[in-house]
């Protein structure tokens, strides 16, 4: 080990001395004080506490599940680090999060800093995702002069190209990302008594990021993302490594999941910090359910030869060079302890100009990359020269300029001008969710379904919910809810100027524009006016007696006009290079129409996740959205959304028509598929159950187009009639 030069020694001396001193301040003045922590009750009490500014580890914490309340709203800059003994030993201290997800939230404005710790069981299954951290629009999470750990990971060259592939903020110092591979790394944890070494890691000098604010999972209910994700003097090691061999054939996500499982089941249960050169041989044609797949990756070739920037030489050489390493813990607390004080004697110690935006894009996307980052949101891939997904994106400003603002009063305008003034009178709640609630109500005599959106003025947001109004207002088909009217209100005072959809000018030259966007609303509220579909959802119509007599022989005229309606509102979708980015029988509603054969219509609604195609592409990448069991697997484990992913949901729903039933269920082990799916009963017509395996072929090529299942049901659906009709003639 590497001897401590003097500089060091004198912070230490000196972080010593301004603990003393901080905590007699503390005990006298109520302000911001330091707690040791040794419990995961502790840890929850100290960061529930908002007169607590650093938190103390001496040892070995491994988070008890039992022992958390609930999700802590941390709402000051806080330190969470390794005991200053600790940091003298060179010592990290183990923070296992025992895979507990949103166990706190930062308060935008606030930073989370993490020193000196060894981080375990806190990554998502791949990428840099903090688990443990719920969403946190505008706050910081600097993670320094720590060991993160994972079980399994892409290999290391891998995720130093998507890490490197990563924009840095605009205001962070640096022009690229200082982290490269290292060999022969050794280190000391609390959670051994000797020292550990590890043939391969990875040196994270400096690496900062924005990691969107990431709602894709919010049928799980989880939200990560939207804060600035900062890593400096750390390192990363990973105890298993996927082979390439299952790189060559399958995404970096799904070798990830395989790998894991395998060491579940037990067939190597030594986990040590080298890499596993096991191969991975998933049995074939095998519908599991691929879970918390955060980010898809690039399959990673060489390791890169990329020339590194002075700075990382620079890092090399005081660690000893290419060749051999070892963990050194810097003792540079003195300065975080008196920052977190000062912070405290401010007040929140968080910026309070960033509390502005609390809003958030619904469907989130993610990233491609299988790296130390998300990647952005983004309609296109951007692949970079090594072939890794450009990554990050920006947080949405907390202030809008004057011309964003202007553009919602003119809107607001437009649109009350199309509702001509007519009252919606709401009656009863029918359906809520992540991103808005749904009421029955009454408009010009009309029975009507309302959906209510909350959005802020901020970029994606603003974005997300508009575009979803503009699609509702843009289809007219019989198989889809029809869109009469929307309305647009701001939630907050308004210049009359701008409600009135005229310019922003006030006739004076120099307007302030800081302080006429100060008079503005930051929150806005849309209404979308459709028609009412009295029959519910599909999913509620599921077992029906009528229509599913017995298991196994289901009224199939009926269900096959279900089917048939849903395939044709597809279709039409596609024809418009529309892409409903959700389908599952909860967005499928039902109106009760005597003349079909099930008694009902189909009417396809809520396009909140839904996307314009562009010309000539076949899907858009680093979208991470729908529903669980209904996503493909494209979607899931690369983000790629496109017309193919609306034909795999059409599958399952195909299936589902036909047995009267979900094809999702819970167990012990989890959400899973049924043991049955996707298979069909011998009494099952060919037709149909080809149409059906066809929509869930794994590979989005191999898939049909949906105006292709339409004419096959529809042709079915006529034999069918036509025999039923000829039955009830006689001979």
């Amino acid at each position: 080990m590497m001897s401590w030069r003097p500089f060091s020694l004198q912070l230490l001396l000196l972080l010593l001395f301004l603990s003393a001193e901080a905590q007699q301040l503390n005990a006298s003045s109520g302000r911001s004080s330091v707690v040791p922590v040794s419990s995961t009750r502790q840890l929850f009490a100290g960061l529930s506490d908002p007169s607590v500014g650093v938190i103390v580890l001496a040892d070995s914490l491994v988070l008890n599940a039992s022992e958390w309340s609930g999700t802590v709203i941390v709402n000051r800059s806080l330190l969470v680090t390794a005991s200053a003994e600790r940091i003298a030993a060179q010592t990290y201290v183990l923070l296992d999060f025992s895979n507990l997800a949103m166990l706190f939230s930062v308060a935008p404005g606030c930073t989370l800093r993490l020193v000196g710790l060894e981080l375990f069981n806190h990554f998502d299954l791949v990428g840099p995702t903090f688990r443990p951290m719920r969403q946190s629009i505008g706050a910081t999470l600097i993670i320094e002069q720590c060991l993160q750990r994972r079980v399994a990971s892409i290999p290391l060259d891998a995720v130093v190209i998507n890490s490197l592939a990563a924009p840095r903020p605009a205001d962070q110092e640096g022009q690229t990302h200082v982290i490269n591979v290292i060999s022969n790394f050794t280190f000391r944890t609390t959670r051994s008594v000797s020292p550990l070494s590890a043939a391969t890691a990875i040196s994270v000098y400096d690496y900062a990021a924005l990691l969107p604010p990431d709602s894709s999972l919010a049928f799980q209910n989880l939200f990560y993302g939207g804060y600035k994700y900062i890593v400096v003097r750390s390192y990363y090691v990973a105890e298993h490594v996927v082979p390439q061999s299952c790189l060559d054939k399958r995404p970096g996500s799904e070798c990830v999941t395989l790998l894991l499982a395998q060491l579940a089941g037990g067939k190597d249960g030594s986990l040590t910090v080298h890499s596993s050169n096991g191969s991975i041989t998933p049995k074939d044609g095998e519908f599991e359910l691929a879970l918390g797949a955060a980010e898809g990756e690039v399959g990673p070739g060489k390791a890169a030869q990329a020339e590194q920037p002075q700075a990382q030489q620079q890092h090399q050489a005081e660690d000893g060079g290419p060749h051999g390493h070892s963990a050194r813990l810097r003792p540079a607390l003195a300065s975080h302890l008196h920052s977190a004080q000062h912070d405290q004697a401010r007040g929140s110690g968080c910026d309070a100009a960033a509390k502005g935006d609390r809003g958030t894009a619904s469907g989130s996307a993610r990233g491609e990359d299988g790296g130390m980052h998300d990647a952005e949101p983004a309609d296109v891939e951007r692949p970079n020269s090594t072939g890794a997904v450009a990554a990050g994106a920006a947080v949405a400003p907390p202030q809008q300029p004057p011309d964003v603002v202007a553009e919602l009063g003119r809107m607001a305008q437009e649109l009350k001008a199309n509702v001509k003034d007519d009252v919606i009178k709401l009656e009863t709640v029918i359906g809520c969710g992540t991103f808005g609630t749904v009421y029955k109500g009454t408009w010009r005599g009309l029975p009507v379904a309302v959906k209510s959106l909350v959005f802020t003025a901020s970029t994606a947001s603003r974005r997300r919910a508009l575009q979803e109004a503009a699609l509702c207002q843009s289809i007219t088909h019989p198989n889809i809810a029809a869109t009469y009217s929307s309305e647009l209100q701001p939630l907050g005072p308004i210049s009359g100027t701008l409600a009135g959809g005229g310019s922003a000018e006030t006739g004076r030259e120099g307007t302030d524009k800081a302080a006429q966007t100060a008079q503005l609303p930051n929150e806005w509220r849309l209404y979308i006016v459709q028609e009412f579909a009295d029959g519910g959802t599909l999913g509620n119509l599921y077992g029906n007696k009528d229509l599913w007599p017995r298991i196994g022989e289901p009224d199939l005229p009926a269900v096959l006009s279900l089917g048939l309606g849903i395939a044709r509102a597809v279709a039409y979708l596609h024809s418009k290079r529309i892409i409903h980015g959700d389908l599952n029988p909860n967005n499928v509603l039902l109106k009760r129409d005597g003349g079909e054969p099930s008694g009902f219509a189909v009417k396809v609604g809520d396009f909140g996740l839904s996307v314009m195609l562009p010309e000539h592409r076949t899907h858009l990448s680093n979208l991470r959205q729908g529903t669980m069991f209904y996503m493909c697997p494209a979607v899931v484990m690369k983000g790629q959304v496109g017309p193919s992913s609306d034909v795999f949901s059409l599958g399952v729903m195909l299936w589902e028509l036909y047995h009267g039933r979900r094809a999702g269920t819970r167990t012990d082990a989890g959400p899973r598929y049924c043991s049955i799916f996707p298979s069909f009963p011998p009494t099952c017509p060919p037709v149909y159950s080809a149409v059906a395996l066809h929509c869930l072929q794994r590979t989005p090529q191999h898939r049909p187009p949906a105006a292709d299942v339409v004419v096959r049901l529809e042709r079915l659906l006529r034999l069918l009639l036509t025999d039923r009709q000829q039955g009830a003639d006689g001979p």
